[in-house]
């Protein structure tokens, strides 16, 4: 079952991790409820939201993320596991980083599920800019591609063909993202890119996408 709290403190919603669709791990989702729970008993934290693969309709998710809105000074929170992500962002400068194209708080706005908010945070923050949320940069896309490019033709060259595959999906995502973005879509979860690209006819990066993202979930699957 998934985890809900009822109001604890001032001002605060009632939290629930309906919103995550598949866990990577039983300790990804042991550490999401105990987040959930400081987030409930914590005035600081003003809103927690779930992002990433793990909330969206696709077919795998290697991790779980989330999204954290704080008022000063930041609270201390328990160390994640590897396979949970974690970025928080004082409340007071939200509206500012969205503005300026922050990648995460854009797709938190566009497509993140709300897992706990107090006196309607994130409600209010996402009425403003849905619609609204300015593109993220292609060309600091590109940039991430090329680095990871030249990451994974290292790896290549000695051998470690595990962390090639991970280089190699990371070049692949930064570059479909900066195509979709200077096409004017905004990139949507690394599994829904692939379909997202096909839209817009990439026929030779959609396939060469789609084949490694599929190839990486079959290793996945047989690991289990």
């Amino acid at each position: 079952m998934s985890f809900s709290q009822t109001h604890t403190s001032s001002g605060a919603s009632a939290a629930s991790l309906n919103c995550i669709r598949r866990w990577p791990s039983r300790g990804a989702r042991s550490w999401a409820e105990r987040f959930l729970q400081q987030a409930a008993n914590c005035e600081r934290i003003a809103t927690i939201v779930a992002v990433g693969s793990a909330v969206r309709e696709v077919s795998y998710a290697a991790d779980l993320d989330f999204v954290y809105l704080f008022d000063e000074p930041r609270p201390p929170l328990e160390r994640p596991p590897i396979d949970v992500d974690v970025r928080g962002y004082a409340r007071n400068q939200a509206d500012r980083l969205i503005a300026s194209g922050h990648e995460l708080l854009g797709w938190a706005i566009n497509f993140g599920c709300l897992a706990f908010e107090r006196d309607a945070c994130w409600t209010n923050l996402r009425t403003r800019w849905k619609g609204n949320v300015p593109l993220p940069s292609a060309a600091a896309s590109r940039e991430r591609a090329a680095r990871a490019e030249q990451n994974w033709r290292e790896l290549c060259a000695i051998g470690d063909d595990d962390a090639a595959m991970e280089q190699r999906i990371s070049m692949l995502t930064h570059l479909a993202r900066a195509v979709l973005i200077e096409a004017g879509i905004y990139p949507a979860s690394r599994p829904e890119l692939p379909l997202q690209l096909a839209g817009i006819d990439c026929g030779v990066l959609t396939t060469e996408f789609d084949e490694i993202l599929k190839e990486r979930e079959q290793l996945a699957s047989l690991c289990k």
